[in-house]
């Protein structure tokens, strides 16, 4: 299952994956998580302010070719905005990418990739494409994988 709320309606869910206290956000999740994101709609400006906001330490470029008519969203130009605000840029897109990969391959490539959210503290990554509809995009499938075989949690940004 894919979750898929406004942060206030997130803050406001109660249920086995929050921790209800004082401090009610998305920090008190139990599970890990991880966020995902189609820059389609998003200067380069928004999605950096998105990444900060949820306090993003990876981005994963799920792109197959890492390469945009939006040329702020070009590997080494994101790399380099991404670094500027202490943000990691991973390009996973032969392992990970919508065209030409197997299902198989996502599953053994995204074991790696749910190491990061098991470490203390965890590391926050967000899953990013072009597409702004996660149901029309293969973030969907890589997001069922991580539930199914991880227990990792989806957030749609």
């Amino acid at each position: 299952m894919i979750v898929n709320y406004s942060i206030k309606a997130f803050e406001m869910i109660q249920g086995n994956l929050f921790e209800m206290n004082d401090n009610k956000g998305i920090n008190n999740l139990k599970a890990p998580i991880v966020f995902n994101i189609g820059y389609q709609r998003h200067s380069l400006e928004s999605f950096l302010k998105k990444m900060d906001n949820y306090k993003v330490d990876i981005v994963v470029d799920l792109r197959s070719t890492p390469y945009s008519k939006k040329p702020d969203f070009n590997r080494e130009k994101l790399r380099s905005a991404l670094s500027g605000h202490g943000i990691k840029y991973i390009w996973k897109g032969k392992v990970l990418g919508g065209f030409g990969v197997s299902r198989q391959t996502w599953i053994e490539s995204l074991n790696d990739l749910a190491l990061h959210t098991k470490v203390v503290p965890p590391e926050r990554i967000c899953l990013m494409c072009m597409e702004s509809s996660v149901n029309q995009c293969h973030r969907k499938e890589l997001m069922e994988i991580l539930e199914r075989e991880h227990g990792i949690q989806g957030f749609n940004l």
